[in-house]
């Protein structure tokens, strides 16, 4: 098993049945990382220290897998993802989100209210257009 990839940023989940393989992180990682640290509402994001983890499976507390998930308030902050060929590939049904930006995101204070996944996911399209993606 390898060890989880530290970076300087993040956010965090629950525990669930993760399989044991871990994997190294997809191209584009430390883009898609400065791209969402750099937008005004996550300056402080890379204060928070924290772990980003690439699995083949992610269950965020539920049966079914899914792209990632993000619990802002662990210390240290955790995100923890499926697999992506790069880290600027979404899920099937949103594949131009990045999955990486739309957690960090909510690591950037989009974690409340009815509208929290769409804001992150407006907030992760920001991060693809700064980075020219």
């Amino acid at each position: 098993m390898r060890t989880p990839v530290l970076l300087l940023l993040l956010a965090g989940c629950g525990n669930a049945h993760w399989t044991e393989a871990e994997v190294e992180p997809p191209r584009d990682t430390d883009e898609v990382v400065a791209a969402v640290a750099s937008l005004p509402e996550c300056g402080a994001l890379r204060d928070r220290g924290g772990i980003i983890r690439w699995r083949p499976l992610v269950f965020c507390g539920a049966a079914q897998p899914v792209s990632g998930c993000a619990y802002p308030f662990r210390d240290p902050p955790l995100i923890e993802l499926v697999y992506r060929s790069s880290a600027w590939d979404g899920p099937p049904q949103s594949p131009t989100i990045s999955a990486l930006a739309h957690e960090l995101c909510h690591v950037c204070g989009y974690i409340d209210g009815p509208d929290r996944e769409a804001q992150a996911d407006a907030c992760a399209m920001r991060a693809r257009h700064m980075a020219g993606q």
